[in-house]
């Protein structure tokens, strides 16, 4: 059941990643993507929501939530694979974060934007 879990965080933070991006997608009537594999890979070509050591496999990780959720694995090697899913997981979510405080870092500083020429 935590994996599910896990898939729906990694959902939530890619949906409101490309929300607050403005990056458009289609969405069925309750504002679920209609195409997440396609949501991702935009919202990572813009963004980089997937820490570079795993930024390969980020449609990979989501595949490996997604097998375990619709019970294409036993209970057993569900188990086996949490630790490392929350692992890939929260390095997400930190990684985000990261871009954020870094922004604000950043800002607080005068530093430009790195689309300015200082």
């Amino acid at each position: 059941g935590a994996i599910v879990y896990l898939r729906k965080i990694f959902e939530m933070v890619t949906v409101q990643t490309a929300d607050s991006m403005g990056i458009e997608y289609p969405k069925y009537e309750g504002g679920n993507p209609k195409n997440f594999s396609a949501l991702l890979e935009k919202v990572d070509a813009e963004c980089s929501i997937i820490p570079i050591e795993f930024s390969k496999n980020g449609k990979r990780l989501f595949k490996e939530l997604s097998n375990v959720v619709h019970g294409d694995f036993d209970e057993e090697l569900g188990l086996k694979k949490f630790e490392p899913l929350h692992r890939l997981v929260i390095g997400i979510l930190e990684n985000v974060r990261n871009k954020e405080e870094f922004k604000d870092a950043k800002k607080a500083l005068g530093w430009p934007e790195e689309d300015e020429v200082s």
